[in-house]
Order: structure tokens, then sequence, then C-alpha cells
């Protein structure tokens, strides 16, 4: 019996001897620097990927670990820069929308003890990796607007689309007076004042939108301007000048007050608003209401020009009735996502395009429906 412990004692010594973390250990201990070499870490931050502008994407990091001798693996910890744009910096699938593009980074590194077993240890270990997010920040433009008197004329900008992926692919509506509604830069003939609306799409499948205002021959008792008009003219193409303009619209207008130091109407023109952002339906109706205030201003309109909007969009009867909606609107708002501001911004954005005007004035761009989805359908919805 003695003999057969000893044996088994033997057996159990070689078997130790010949386990390779031993082997390891004999050979100046586990680690990176001793003779365990199983230790590793790897990354990969996945394909660089295109994006829309405004449009999100989700990253993937793949972490792949190796122990020696079939160690514990400890936790991996995922770090990503820049965090702008990230839902979530340490997540190992982040979504990202960026507002640029931009190059992320993600590093990881395995917390606690990492790889540990009979005396083999790898110590810290750490990898990075990066993807390039590219944001597609397609341009359209349809030109500024123009008088077709007597002959017709070239619309769309010189370039009309512009960054995105090339190549291009042009569609004007209405077609009506248009030489080519598939060209970039079509010539216009309308019968009657139209704003032609430009959608551009890219390589990439993005998509972007611009109009213009062409005028017809004729006489025309109503003659609103669009928000890229009056863009236009608060930069640097000044055909008249809207400053001289702000006292008509200050003594008029209730949020467009100089006396409770809100902005100018420029302002909300000139400065790009974060679509996604929290105040963007806000943006969108003050952008509309200082447009169709300017208009009133310059007289190409007046708060007695009869219109006949319909009940979704408030019913008003006159420029001035449909004015006091959205400014009553946009007052009442408790902020500045509040659905209620699609309303006030549908009202102006329609007259300034001329649309539910009792007089001749702008036809061809006056999408706006009832949107039988929405409750009682009371908020109209703008088809392209």
């Amino acid at each position: 019996m003695k003999n057969f412990r000893v044996s088994l004692l033997v057996v159990a010594a070689l078997l130790i001897v010949v386990t390779p973390c031993a082997v390891a250990a004999a050979r100046g201990g586990g680690g990176r620097g001793g003779g365990c070499h199983q230790c590793g870490l790897t990354v990969n931050a996945g394909d660089d990927v295109v994006v829309c502008a405004g449009w999100c994407t989700t990253l993937h990091a793949a972490a792949k670990h190796s122990c020696c001798c079939g160690g514990s693996h400890g936790t991996l910890v995922f770090s990503w820069q820049p965090t702008e744009g990230l839902s979530d910096p340490s997540s190992s699938d982040p979504t990202a929308c960026p507002a640029q593009t931009t190059t992320y980074q993600v590093t990881v590194t395995v917390a606690g003890s990492g790889c540990g077993h009979h005396g083999c240890t790898c110590g810290q270990l750490s990898a990075s990796d990066t993807v390039v997010v590219f944001v597609d920040d397609l341009v359209a433009d349809a030109g500024p607007d123009q008088d077709a008197c007597p002959g017709p004329v070239t619309i769309g900008g010189s370039p009309a689309a512009s960054a995105g992926t090339p190549p291009y692919v042009y569609s004007w509506t209405p077609v009506d007076g248009l030489s080519d509604p598939a060209a970039a830069n079509p010539t216009a003939a309308p019968a009657m004042t139209t704003v032609y609306t430009l959608a551009v799409t890219d390589a990439a499948g993005c998509t972007a939108s611009s109009s213009t205002r062409v005028s017809a021959c004729g006489s025309e008792p109503c003659a609103p301007r669009t928000i890229g008009y009056w863009k236009q003219q608060c930069e640097d193409q000044p055909k008249e000048d809207p400053y001289k303009f702000f006292s008509i619209v200050y003594a008029g207008s209730a949020v467009f007050d100089e006396l409770t130091g809100a902005d100018d109407p420029c302002s909300f023109l000139v400065v790009d608003f974060d679509p996604q952002g929290p105040d963007a339906w806000l943006s969108r109706a003050l952008r509309q209401l200082a447009a169709l205030w300017l208009n009133v201003a310059t007289d190409k309109i007046s708060l007695d020009t009869p219109v006949g909007l319909p009940e979704y969009l408030g019913g008003a009867t006159s420029i001035g009735e449909a004015i006091a909606d959205v400014e009553a609107i946009i007052l009442a708002a408790p902020s500045g996502d509040d659905p209620s501001l699609e309303t006030a911004k549908d009202i102006a954005d329609a007259l300034n395009n001329g649309c539910f005007y009792l007089e001749v004035c702008i036809t061809g761009n006056c999408p706006w429906v009832l949107n039988p989805a929405l409750p009682g359908g009371s908020l109209p919805v703008q088809v392209n």
C-alpha cells in the first residue's frame, strides 16, 4: 500500500510538471514578459460608414480576449472618443449621430485581474481601433427667385447640387413650364407665377431640396416671397433691405417685439438650427412667421389680404387673422417641440408660398392636405 501511495504522488507530480502554466511559471512566470504567450486582446471597430445628414448609425466594436492557459477573462471595458454624437460612449454598440464626418476611436481594456491561472498572469491589456462615420451633407440649390418676363429663365443654382456623394438625380416639381424636369438647370416659362421645388438624390440615397419662385408676366394682386428669398435678402443679396422694415414688424407682432429683447426676424432666417433638436418645431415656425411678416412689411401682401385657410390650418379669412393664429400658437406652446408648432409653421408656410389666397397669386406649390391619421384630421401633412 505504501508503494502504491508513493506511485500516485509521483504521477501527480509529473502531471503538475507537464502542465503548460507550470512550465510557464517555472520559466519566469505568466505575463507577456514571461513564458505565457497566449495572452492577447484585439478589437475591431467595424467598417467605415456613410450616413445622410441628420441621420444616425449604430457602431459595433468586436473585441476578442485570449487568456493564457484558459484562465478567467475578466471584464471588457469599452471607451469611445470623441463622445459627441454618441448615445453611450461606454457601450460596445453605441448609436452615432455626428453633425459632421467624424473618426471615432474605441479603446478596450480588461478590468480586474485579467487572465490568471496556476501563477500565469497577463497583466492589464488594452487595444484600440477606429471607424469613420462620413456625413453625407448633400446640398440642393434651386437658385434665386426670378422674373420670367418677357421670356423664359434658367433655374437652378451653379451648381444645383453639391457635397454629398455624386452622381446626382434631379427632379423638379411642378413640371408645368419646364423644359426638362430631370435636368439640373432647366428653363422655366410658367403661364403663371410658380414656386418650383428641386429635389436632389445622390448616389448614397441621401436627399435634399430647395425652392425658387419664378414670376410670370401679368399683374398679381398678391406676391409673397418664401423664406429662401428673405434669407438671401437678410444675408448678401439685398434687392431690398429687410432691416429697414423691422419697425413695422415690431409694431404689429407680439412675437417679434423689440421691447421683449427677442431676436430680430432676420436672425431666425439666417441662422441654421438643429433639425433634430428640442426646439426644432419652434425654429421652423419662427422662420416662416418672420418671412410672413416681411412680406407684409414690404407690401407684397397686407394684413387685410383675403385668404381662405381650411379649418385644419385655423380657418383664417385674412393675413392678419392668420398671423394672429400663428403667434397665439407660438406664445402658448409649452415647449419648443410641442406638436401645435407644426400647425403654426404650416399656416405661415402655406401663405408664404401663395396658397389659399382668394386673389391671383402663386400656384403649383400647395401640397397641404388633411392628414386622416391624426386625431380629427386637425393637423396638416405636407405631401412632396
